[in-house]
């Protein structure tokens, strides 16, 4: 068969959606059928064998009647991380991808910003990196840091939205550095606290925002670890990556 032109993400069986529901199977088999708050959701899905199967929206739902759904507490804020190193290769985009999707996969809104012009994330997650520029984190960093939502799209896995990249976003590297074209006195925020400001604007709609950079310290990856609130730094267990994350953390 060829593959779907759309990824979409797979269905749980009963015992998954009951574990990650916080329930026992019985228990949600009872609730589908006596519960009216259940039964106003339609019919649960069926596979091929006749068994239940459960979209990751269903299971979220499940969550809220039931109670387990993880909420944010009050006057809190959105969990930032940013996954960095100096070197290529060193897992950080898998890192991130895997990252965001077990906190969605637990319930948590994610927020992914993919910072490197590679644009391996947004490709993991189901978009071709041929957006325009205008549709990328670059132009909101140079000209409008408060227009974020407008670049945020939603992804096939549900409780992931994604801000996309392309290689244009190398062209914003070089303006942010540029003191006569990053518009700092236009804006009035430095072009390394673009992205915090950006970030502060949506922070009430995610629970966890993780950004992927890329392999260097360039102004991109400098807004992320000015925008974070924690890193994660990949690296193989080699004197070279210890020594690069040495020279990293200076």
């Amino acid at each position: 068969n060829q593959p779907e032109q759309t990824k979409r993400l797979r269905k749980f069986g009963i015992q998954e959606a009951a574990r990650m529901v916080g329930k026992s199977a019985p228990t949600i088999r009872q609730a589908e059928s006596s519960d009216p708050r259940f039964e106003a959701l339609g019919a649960t899905e069926r596979d091929g064998a006749g068994h239940r199967v459960y979209t990751l929206t269903r299971i979220n739902r499940y969550r809220k009647l039931f109670g387990t759904e993880k909420v944010r507490p009050a006057g809190s804020q959105a969990i930032r991380c940013i996954v960095t190193n100096f070197k290529g290769g060193a897992g950080k985009t898998t890192t991130a991808i895997h990252l965001a999707q077990k906190c969605a996969l637990e319930g948590y809104r994610v927020l992914m910003v993919d910072l490197d012009p590679q644009a391996s994330s947004t490709l993991f997650f189901g978009l071709i990196p041929d957006v325009d520029p205008a549709e990328t984190i670059g132009d909101v960093l140079v000209d409008n840091p408060a227009a974020i939502e407008s670049v945020i799209r939603q992804t096939y896995f549900t409780g992931v939205d994604l801000v996309p990249s392309n290689l244009t976003l190398q062209n914003a590297e070089l303006i942010l550095a540029n003191p006569g074209h990053n518009q700092a006195e236009e804006l009035g925020i430095n072009p390394v606290d673009r992205l915090l400001h950006a970030l502060d604007t949506v922070d009430e709609l995610y629970d966890v925002i993780i950004m992927d950079c890329g392999p260097n310290l360039g102004i991109m990856t400098l807004n992320a670890i000015r925008a974070c609130t924690g890193l994660l730094m990949p690296m193989h267990p080699m004197m070279a990556d210890f020594a690069s994350a040495v020279l990293y953390s200076q």
